[in-house]
């Protein structure tokens, strides 16, 4: 698996980014109607959820 090395700073603008896009992304999942794309939007949240965890870690 890759490595991705961040400085300080990208780590913390990636946090910002992270925690911007998740209500968002919550936002978008209980309005959808489509079951797929809801599917979708669940499973990025938790890749994204995870990771956020991961970086502030």
């Amino acid at each position: 698996m890759a490595k991705l090395n961040l400085t300080p700073e990208e780590e913390a603008k990636v946090i910002e980014i992270l925690e911007r896009y998740l209500p968002e992304l919550e936002h978008e999942t209980v309005h959808t109607d489509n079951k797929e794309l809801r599917k979708f939007f669940m499973e990025r949240k938790a890749f994204m959820t995870d990771l956020l965890r991961r970086l502030k870690s």
